[in-house]
C-alpha cells in the first residue's frame, strides 16, 4: 500500500493540475501541449497500476479467479467499432478456441 501511495500520488497531482490548467489555457499550441501531458499522465497511471497489480500477483496477495470468455465475441465487437469509426471493411478470421479461461478483471 505504501508503494501504491508513493507512485500514485505524484501522478494524481500531475493529472489534476493539468486538468485545472486546461480550463485556463486559451492558446491552441499550449492546449495541444497540455493535452499531451494529460495523455502521458493517464498512460503512466495505467502502467503503474499494471505494475502494482503484477507485484501483487507475484507476492500472492491477489487471488485470480478464472472465468470463461468468448474471445471471438470480444474481438468481433472491436472490429465492428473500428469499422464504424473508420469506414473500412475488415475481415476477421478466428483460428482460436472460442472460449478461454481468463481473469475476468484483467484480460
Amino acid at each position: 500500500n505504501a508503494l501504491c501511495h508513493e507512485l500514485g500520488t505524484p501522478a494524481a497531482v500531475m493529472s489534476s493540475n493539468a486538468d485545472l490548467l486546461q480550463s485556463m489555457v486559451t492558446d491552441p499550441q499550449q492546449a495541444e501541449l497540455l493535452d499531451g501531458i494529460q495523455q502521458s499522465g493517464a498512460n503512466l497511471t495505467k502502467k503503474m497500476a499494471n505494475l502494482l497489480l503484477y507485484a501483487s500477483i507475484i507476492e500472492k496477495r491477489l487471488v485470480i479467479r478464472k472465468v470463461p470468455l468468448s474471445l471471438a465475441s470480444l474481438t468481433r465487437v472491436v472490429v465492428q467499432e473500428y469499422q464504424k469509426k473508420h469506414a473500412r471493411t475488415i475481415r476477421f478470421v478466428n483460428d482460436m478456441d472460442d472460449f478461454w479461461l481468463v481473469d475476468g478483471n484483467h484480460v
